[in-house]
């Protein structure tokens, strides 16, 4: 499946780039700070965060991972919120995750494997290509075919993700 992953690539093309997550990391969205600009000191409104460190970066690549299912997916996510402290166990923290990685496998579908990104609040850019290669989709078209990915994960619930018994 397609995911985001933390890259250095890229860094220092804004004078306000980091990269505290461990190269090749599975990233998500984390916390915002409800006053915070998209270039504000804290970075949250322009980083995504790794699901073992909980770190964060302002950089990120698109990948195949054929190893990681849509379930593997998830339960890293909710593995990394209960890590954080913001959830007592994966099961409760099943849902949020559940659409943080459909967001992110949106995004990922967007792209070629190998583009680098970043993020402008909720807007994801191309910072850099695969060899002459351009991206064609905006994140919101893939947001069905991220969903029917999710789906075929049996436990998760239809109404969860908004979609009818018909999809």
């Amino acid at each position: 499946m397609k995911l985001l992953v933390a890259t250095g690539e890229t860094q220092g093309r804004r004078s306000n780039d980091f990269c505290w997550a461990e190269e090749g990391e599975v990233v998500t969205f984390g916390s915002e700070c409800p006053d915070e600009l998209v270039d504000g000191p804290c970075g949250c409104r322009r980083a995504l965060r790794g699901v073992g460190t909980r770190k964060a970066t302002t950089t990120f690549r698109v990948v195949e991972r054929p190893e990681v299912s849509p379930r593997d997916l998830i339960t890293m996510v909710a593995e990394a919120f209960v890590a954080g402290g913001w959830y007592c166990d994966v099961e409760d923290a099943r849902a949020v995750a559940t659409e943080d990685a459909l967001r992110v496998t949106a995004i990922a579908l967007a792209y070629d494997d190998g583009t680098v990104l970043e993020r402008r609040e909720e807007s994801f850019v191309a910072r850099q290509l695969p060899a002459a290669v351009e991206s064609r989709k905006h994140p919101g078209e893939n947001l069905e075919e991220a969903r029917r990915t999710l789906l075929a994960l049996p436990s998760l619930g239809r109404a969860k993700l908004g979609v009818s018994e018909s999809t």
